[in-house]
């Protein structure tokens, strides 16, 4: 029984990050109310602890590129494409290919201009 219900609980854990939502992602960070104002004048650090509300109200309004630039601003990350908008949040000491910090990118479908599911880096 112990040889089965190991590899059984590793299989429910992968599944259930799988299948987790894209804010759940970057909740332990903070979960402050995301200010525009705030936003344009935070550093990564601070824009982290908003990532979580941000990704919320971009899902929640099916937001697509222009107006998440309008909303955000420059791009401070890269993720795959120059037109996909990508950010870094939250704390340097996290790090990946698309540099330091957690990467949060909005892709969307570029025959439709339909947002996709935001993505988080790591």
């Amino acid at each position: 029984m112990k040889k089965l219900s190991r590899p059984l609980l590793t299989l429910v854990m992968l599944v259930a990050t799988a299948c987790s939502a894209p804010e759940d992602s970057v909740k332990h960070l903070g979960q402050i109310p995301f200010d525009q104002k705030a936003w344009s004048q935070a550093d990564q650090e601070t824009r982290g602890k908003m990532a979580y509300d941000l990704l919320k109200k971009v899902q929640k309004e099916k937001l697509k590129p222009t107006q998440i630039r309008a909303l955000l601003g420059e791009q401070t990350g890269y993720y795959n494409y120059d037109e996909i908008p990508a950010y870094l949040v939250g704390p340097k000491t996290v790090s990946s290919e698309y540099g330091d910090g957690y990467l949060i990118a909005f892709p969307y479908n570029s025959k439709t201009g339909e947002p996709l599911s935001p993505v988080v880096v790591p």
